[in-house]
């Protein structure tokens, strides 16, 4: 699993696990709920000062990101 759809997945689950909304969540970090829905389905992976903001909303993602890199599922770089 690469590592944005990591992510995705990890922001969903916290988001609906807190009950906010796209809407709420993008009022809440200054951005668009078109922004929360490509970071959701991994098509984009939020910049340095949005993404210091969700995780000061939302910890845990921290921890869930950590954990989906520790079991492997995490994105590995490839030198050519």
């Amino acid at each position: 699993m690469r590592r944005s759809k990591a992510f995705a997945e990890a922001l969903k689950k916290v988001r609906l696990k807190k009950g906010i909304t796209r809407a709420e969540l993008a009022r809440r970090v200054g951005c668009t709920y078109l922004n929360v829905w490509f970071w959701e389905t991994g098509r984009h992976y939020p910049r340095g000062h949005v993404l210091v903001r969700l995780f000061e909303i939302f910890p845990e993602l921290v921890e869930a990101i950590k954990h989906e890199e520790g079991n492997g599922n995490g994105a590995k770089r490839k030198d050519r």
